[in-house]
């Protein structure tokens, strides 16, 4: 059985198992129930964030969530229009965002890293994008260590698309 912090597990019973028992303090999920994308699902999932007074609108500061966020599927449409550059097409590649120290020497040092580990693991990055934030609707606590946020945009290695320069995020 999984250890609780509060020995409140219940025991296994009918379909509930304990074994897979998680920690997550809240979760909501807004779909359609035919699959379809729509503006109007992130709007509603924004509004279970902010009602959701510890996972979404509430931490240590009041000003500060605690982290939460939407999950979508890549939005292949925005990234063509962002980035008419470069050659995307669905499926033959990834986006991630990766949450980086705000020094240069770590960030860079990060980046160096994260390029090495997708070089042997047969990748490519094609692209970093910074993302853009407004820091003025940050509490104190969470201005005091907001990360910069990169999306590295990823291809097989030996993709004609060349790597942007590290030296263009900053």
């Amino acid at each position: 059985m999984s250890p609780s912090w509060s020995n409140a597990i219940p025991h296994k019973q009918g379909l509930y198992d304990p074994d897979y028992e998680k920690d997550s303090c809240g979760v909501g999920f807004i779909t359609h129930i035919k699959g379809l994308a729509s503006h109007s699902i992130i709007e509603k999932g924004q509004s279970i964030l902010c009602n959701m007074t510890h996972r979404g609108a509430v931490g240590a500061d009041a000003r500060d969530g605690d982290g939460a966020g939407v999950m979508t599927c890549i939005p292949h449409s925005f990234f063509l229009k962002l980035l008419p550059q470069f050659k995307l097409v669905p499926g033959s590649y990834a986006v991630g965002n990766v949450y980086m120290n705000a020094d240069p020497a770590i960030f860079r040092d990060c980046q160096v890293k994260f390029v090495e580990i997708a070089h042997q693991l047969g990748l490519s990055i094609m692209h970093w994008r910074t993302v853009p934030v407004n820091p003025g609707i940050l509490g104190p606590v969470a201005l005091a260590k907001q990360p910069i946020i990169v999306q590295p945009f990823i291809t097989w290695a030996g993709s004609n698309d060349s790597m942007e320069s590290f030296d263009d995020i900053w």
